[in-house]
Order: structure tokens, then C-alpha cells, then sequence
């Protein structure tokens, strides 16, 4: 896809995030008959307007968010960001009052927009058989770096990790997350042999600025997806779905591992053990070095683990709210605000993914929605759950709080939260230059290896 296709790709996702929230508020608040002034997508002056049914539709020249204009909702807290009213005009109305349940629906619509797209989003990725940016449920090590401080330690492939400083691990997603907010973890192991012990070891920042553990691999299953016609693989025999449990012997537990297994054989007959439906079948391969990708390989790519669309809703969710719960904590707060980006950290990451594949930006795209779900209705002034706060007051005091100490709330959260997205647009700058570069060179490098980066990313395919 060419520079202007990728962009025009970004465009569309983020602006289908941000589209999809909006439409939800608007759809609400005709059902239950409040007035619309004015929708918008994007903020700032207006380079598009037109007036339809009493409606103002607007395309805003800053494209990072949209708003609808709701004046029983929100009288004049946000005029400044938003503009004036849609009929341009300042002079005061007499609006009907909106019962306190109509007002909550309106402000939770948004987030139920951005999580229906969500789930048809993860439908998409589930019914395409490709990857997404999820694996499937696992905290099995597959791979340990012999010269790393894990290794050291007594971590090894086929470990299961049960636990990060004691809190409970069910996926390598929950142990990465949780590795990043310690300068040090402890991790409670379980080997092959079911032995329980505990490994303490340090983390580091990697070039995403997020601590993690050196060296050390997710066991994935070593399914293939791809046999390149004429190699190794083929003339064994190997096939599409095959899944490989064992090289000369030695259990397969993770992609990493069998990497380092084929990249030790170079030119020696290699025993490979596959399971091909419901039996066993061993296979004869000689590992050749690829002059291209400059490495050994047998000549497979791996398929790719899709999980089921609510499952992929729960991982995105679980991921947002525990990192929530770490900005609250003393403990973990600066680890958690390291690793938080902005705007254009957004804006890059669709990037990379729209470079690696469609549908892993399709992935991307779902997250990208359930996070601002999520982070929407926090009770927080400015955000949709500021005003469902606000309506819950109504419906207990029986009267709407003062608008004096709305608009100062929603105006001081309005300016702390710009604060916080230019320096968060600062610190994405200094990260994102030197991130794109050495996206550029691995992208470089997965070209020159021809690989299918939808398949499996390049250093994952033997």
C-alpha cells in the first residue's frame, strides 16, 4: 500500500472511532427528543457546514475528536472547544427541562457506540482467519535468551507463569502489563514437570518505553500456515495445519524455541514430530540456510491465532481498566504514566499496524474503540461520565446541580486534560522518532525476506 493509502487508511479508522461515538450521542438525543445544535466531527473552525433539519453538520479543521452540541445537556460548559451554537446565534432559549434518565442515556450512548463497533470489529478479525494483535489465552514461556538474566535465574521454555509480585496471571498479555509497572518482578513458575518455584528478576525499558523482562518469548502453538512450495518443509511432507510438537525429540512449546532448534541444525537431518488431525506424524526436514532472510529455515509460516470476538473484547477491556488501577496506585502510577502516549502516538501506531496488514489495524482500531468506551465514562467533568455524575445528583437532589459549578468543573478538567495531551504530545515526539526508525528498518527487512506479514510477522516464520 502506497504512503497516501496508508494514510488515507488511518484516517478512515480513527475518524470511524471518533464518528461512531458521536452518532451515538446524536441518535440518542433525537430519541428522546433533545435539541441538537450542531454535529461535528473534528474541532476547531469549521471547514464544511451544512444546515439540515435544524441540525448544523460540521467537519472540524483539528480531526482529533468530534462533539455533538446538546444545549438542555450542556448549556455553555464547552463553547469555547465546541464554537457557538448552530444557529449562530448567542441570544438565550427558554428548552424544556430533560429528565435525569434521558441525560444518562444520551452521555453512556457515545461509549455503546464505540463498543458495537468494537464487537463488529472483532467479528471481522474472527470470521477473516487472520491475525490479530492478540494471541490466545497463555502464560506458557516459550522461548528464554540463554544470555539473559532470566535464564540465569532458572526461567525456561514450557514454564507456565502464575503470578507477577503475587498478583495472578491467566494470559502473557496480563504478565507483560504487570512486568511493566515493576523495576524488578517476582514471578511464581510452574515447570513441565509441575514444580512450583519463584524467579525474581529484573525489567528493562525497551524502545516502546515499557519496562519488560529481557529475553523471554510467549509460547505459542507452532502451527503451520503457509508451506513454501519447493523448501524443506514440502518435500518432508509437512502441511498447512500441521502442529508441531517436537524437533529431534525435544517438545515444542513455543515459536521462539523452534527457531533456535532449526537455526542449531543447519544441513543435518532433523526428526520433526507433527499432530495432523487427530494422529501423530513424524517427518524427515534438513534445515537450510535462506541467503535472503540470512538465517536458517525449514521453509514454513506460522498461522495465526485468532480468538473469539468476545474474547477479544475482554482482552482489550481487562488490558484498559488494570492500567487504570495502576495510575491510582503510589506503587505502579510512574510506571503506568511512562507508558501512556497521546495523540500521536495513536496516530503512529495505526501506522505500523496499517503497514503490517489491514487487519491488524482492524485490531488495533477494535482496541482503540473499547479503550475510548472506557475511558469516556469515567466520572470525571468534561468526559461523558462527568455529565452522567452530574444527572445521578439531579435524580437524587431532585433539583440539576448549579450550572456556576458545572461550567467551572467541566472548564478546569477541559483545561487539565489539553494540559495533559500536549505534554503527552511532547513526550510522544521524542518516542516516535526514534520508534520509526527502527520500525523502518525491521519493515525493510521483512520486504527483503518476502514474507507475509499478515501470515506472521518476519521473525517468527522458519
Amino acid at each position: 500500500m502506497s504512503w497516501l493509502g496508508q494514510a488515507l487508511v488511518v484516517a478512515l479508522l480513527f475518524g470511524m472511532a471518533v464518528a461512531v461515538h458521536e452518532i451515538g450521542h446524536f441518535i440518542a438525543a433525537r430519541w428522546c427528543g433533545l435539541v441538537v445544535d450542531a454535529f461535528s466531527i473534528g474541532f476547531g473552525p469549521a471547514l464544511w457546514k451544512k444546515r439540515y433539519r435544524e441540525v448544523e453538520y460540521r467537519l472540524g479543521s483539528i480531526p482529533l475528536g468530534g462533539y455533538v452540541i446538546l444545549p438542555q445537556l450542556d448549556p455553555d460548559a464547552m463553547a469555547g472547544v465546541q464554537g457557538q451554537a448552530g444557529d449562530g446565534s448567542n441570544a438565550p432559549r427558554t428548552l424544556p427541562p430533560v429528565a435525569p434518565w434521558k441525560k444518562i442515556l444520551v452521555s453512556i450512548s457515545g461509549a455503546l457506540g464505540n463498543l458495537l463497533f468494537a464487537v463488529v470489529l472483532a467479528w471481522i478479525v474472527y470470521l477473516s482467519g487472520r491475525p490479530t494483535m492478540v494471541s490466545e489465552a497463555s502464560s506458557v514461556v516459550g522461548w528464554v535468551d540463554t544470555n539473559s538474566v532470566a535464564y540465569a535465574r532458572g526461567l525456561r521454555p514450557g514454564d507456565t507463569i502464575l503470578a507477577v509480585n503475587g498478583e495472578r496471571v491467566r494470559s502473557w498479555q496480563e504478565f507483560l502489563q504487570l512486568a511493566a509497572l515493576s523495576d524488578e518482578v517476582t514471578l511464581r513458575i510452574s515447570s513441565a514437570e509441575s514444580v512450583l518455584s519463584e524467579v525474581r528478576v529484573p525489567t528493562v525499558r525497551n524502545e516502546f518505553d515499557f519496562h519488560a523482562v529481557e529475553g523471554v518469548q510467549e509460547g505459542m502453538p507452532c502451527r503451520i500456515g503457509i508451506v513454501e512450495p519447493g523448501s524443506a518443509a514440502d518435500r518432508a511432507g509437512l502441511k498447512s495445519g500441521d502442529l508441531i510438537k517436537a524437533v529431534d525429540g525435544i517438545t515444542v512449546v513455543g515459536r521462539g524455541q523452534l527457531i533456535e532448534l532449526i537455526g542449531q541444525r543447519e544441513g543435518v537431518e532433523t526428526q520433526i514430530l507433527v499432530q495432523r488431525g487427530g494422529e501423530l506424524v513424524q517427518a524427515t526436514v534438513v534445515p537450510r540456510m535462506d541467503p535472503v532472510a540470512g538465517q536458517v529455515r525449514i521453509g514454513i509460516v506460522f498461522d495465526a491465532m485468532v480468538m473469539t470476538p468476545w474474547a477479544q473484547i475482554r482482552h482489550d477491556a481487562s488490558g484498559i481498566v488494570r492500567m487504570l488501577r495502576a495510575l491510582t496506585s503510589r506503587k505502579e502510577a510512574r510506571k503506568a504514566a511512562q507508558g501512556m502516549g497521546g495523540p500521536i502516538s495513536i496516530l503512529a501506531t495505526f501506522w505500523l499496524y496499517v503497514q503490517a496488514g489491514v487487519l491488524m489495524a482492524l485490531g488495533f482500531s477494535r482496541f482503540l474503540n473499547v479503550n475510548l468506551a472506557i475511558l469516556n465514562l469515567l466520572p470525571i467533568p468534561v468526559l461523558d461520565g462527568g455529565h452522567v455524575l452530574f444527572a445521578l445528583w439531579e435524580a437524587v437532589a431532585r433539583r440539576p446541580p448549579p450550572a456556576r459549578v458545572v461550567n467551572a468543573l467541566v472548564r478546569a478538567f477541559a483545561a487539565l486534560l489539553i494540559g495533559a495531551m500536549l505534554l503527552l504530545s511532547y513526550k510522544d515526539v521524542i518516542r516516535w522518532s526514534r520508534i520509526g526508525r527502527q520500525w523502518s528498518a525491521m519493515m525493510s527487512e521483512s520486504r527483503a525476506t518476502q514474507t507475509n506479514a499478515l501470515a506472521a510477522p518476519p521473525e517468527v516464520s522458519r
